[in-house]
């Protein structure tokens, strides 16, 4: 009976630090605006990641090659950016910087045939943190090698029209959350991992300076769950291999993830 009360003191333990790590994860997306998931897609997972990413690639090359494309002009945080982008009926491709692009619409099946996420961890953590009524969107950013350093944003539009600090965005609940997911390498320090400005998805950008920043390196299998009103960015690929990055957003259903600023939508 010795082994009976083991298994059932080893289960009762698991159970425990399991949801000692969904606290965890709660309590630094709330105070620090991002957490560290590990371990939650296995190597299945991975391998349709792949699969996906070839298929997304090709795409996304092929209405690079065969668009002209236009220029993106949009304010954030105050400064003005500029960047392109290839836009084919419902596909849409955006430099994200140098050297870097955003499959932004139009790529989701390729990674989720069924346009359904199936991972109990994250449906979890999204339900407690957007209390229901959500949706998603899936894309992925791709940085070459010799990338440079991405411009400073949030993943949210400001909520106003002329106000681009952010401060009618900060003083709304929590309704959209970004996951990212290295595909065939981790994020790390060399190849570009993303920054993030701590505690700023509670500021307007008049008071990012008191924010401390922080670069997390994520290993393959692992995600990187952050606010969508957060201020970040992707640093600069100083390898030798492109570091694609599977991401997931998450969003109240009223959010409109199709629109971006600066971009001709007609």
């Amino acid at each position: 009976m010795n082994w009976i009360f083991t298994l059932v003191l080893l289960f009762a333990v698991a159970i425990g630090y399991a949801s000692d790590l969904f606290t965890r994860y709660l309590r630094e997306l709330d105070q620090k605006g991002f957490t560290l998931v590990e371990n939650v897609w296995g190597p299945q997972d991975l391998e349709q990641f792949r699969q996906g990413l070839e298929q997304a690639k090709q795409r996304a090359f092929a209405l690079i090659e065969n668009t002209p494309p236009q220029q993106r002009i949009f304010f954030e945080n105050e400064q003005r950016n500029e960047s392109k982008y290839w836009r084919d009926g419902q596909t849409l491709v955006m430099q994200a910087g140098e050297g870097r692009f955003d499959f932004y619409l139009g790529f989701e099946s390729a990674f989720f045939p069924t346009r359904q996420v199936n991972q109990p961890l994250l449906n979890r953590l999204m339900q407690e943190l957007l209390g229901g009524e959500f949706t998603h969107n899936a894309g992925v950013v791709l940085a070459s090698p010799g990338g440079k350093d991405q411009y400073w944003h949030r993943d949210t539009h400001t909520l106003s029209n002329r106000d681009t600090t952010g401060a009618q965005l900060v003083a709304l609940d929590d309704f959209y959350f970004t996951v990212l997911i290295p595909i065939t390498v981790p994020m790390t320090l060399e190849n570009g991992t993303t920054e993030l400005m701590v505690g700023s998805h509670r500021l307007p950008s008049l008071q990012f300076d008191s924010c401390p920043k922080e670069r997390l390196c994520v290993p393959l299998g692992a995600a990187l769950v952050f606010n969508g009103k957060i201020n970040h960015r992707g640093r600069a690929n100083l390898s030798t291999e492109e570091r694609p990055v599977l991401y997931i957003t998450y969003y109240k259903q009223w959010y409109n993830e199709t629109y971006r600023v600066g971009i001709d939508h007609n």
